[in-house]
């Protein structure tokens, strides 16, 4: 909520400096100084274009909060006509009555309702989105030939099965892996033989790698609940319900060793 105030205001004052049409700013208006002295004070208005440039990024903060909460599908006519309608409203902003006027979220329970039904509602959409594609794909993969499914729902393809140890769930493995989307996108990968607990990964790359040797390579195919999940990584990188595709090659086993009880 304060992050939220904070940048109306910085529109506010953005907005106030381009001068809404008239010679001078409204809020310079207002002072009905004579015309000599508030030439002087307009003088100091940041020129057209440093408005525009920060005009322009304000806009640009405003489209960022709104694809990082999901909202990149909202009416962009409907939302500049209300932001005009706060902006240009008479009254004082800090004037409690202020807000009243407007039906807006967080003070209309009606408009709070509204926000509910609508988040309800893009969420199952967005859920179906980003999920559909990826049941089809798992769907059509799993008949392919050389292609196997475990009991958990993971898929994988043992391209060589390897001739050393095979890991346990809490052993250390060093491997070499490129991560894939199933359009082919590539999310991660390894330029140098990476180390780690299996039991410190997501639960698709733990039940992968005890399928094959110290020396062996596979394709794992991981559904969305044994990698990361409805959310996928918060950075874009891996959508929400991702499959994720490893291509992964055993290098070293090194078995779990329990630490010794202090006596």
């Amino acid at each position: 909520m304060r992050i939220f105030k904070v940048f109306a205001l910085s529109a506010l004052t953005v907005l106030a400096a381009a001068g809404c049409g008239q010679k001078y700013p409204k809020a310079l208006a207002d002072l009905n100084l004579p015309k000599d002295v508030a030439d002087s004070v307009a003088r100091l208005i940041p020129a057209k274009g440093l408005t525009d440039t920060i005009s322009y990024g304000m806009g640009q903060r405003l489209g960022l909060m709104f694809r990082q909460s999901g909202l990149n599908d909202l009416n962009l006519d409907k939302v500049l006509s209300g932001f005009k309608d706060v902006v240009f409203a008479k009254g004082d902003i800090n004037d409690t009555t202020f807000i009243k006027q407007f039906k807006m979220f967080f003070y209309d329970p009606d408009m709070q309702q509204a926000w509910n039904t609508y988040m309800f509602e893009y969420d199952a959409y967005s859920s179906a989105v980003h999920s559909i594609p990826n049941k089809m794909f798992l769907d059509e993969n799993a008949a392919k030939e050389g292609v196997s499914v475990t009991e958990s729902g993971l898929q994988y393809a043992i391209a060589e099965q390897g001739g050393g140890v095979r890991p346990g769930a809490k052993d250390t493995v060093k491997v070499n892996y490129v991560g894939k989307l199933i359009d082919g996108t590539v999310f991660d990968q390894s330029s140098e033989p990476v180390t780690f607990s299996l039991d410190r990964v997501i639960k698709g790359w733990a039940e992968g790698l005890q399928l094959i040797n110290e020396g062996g390579k596979a394709t794992l195919f991981i559904p969305y609940d044994l990698a990361y999940g409805i959310r996928g990584t918060g950075d874009g990188k891996v959508p929400p319900y991702s499959t994720l595709i490893f291509d992964v090659e055993l290098l070293e086993v090194h078995p779990f060793v329990a630490a010794e009880e202090k006596k």
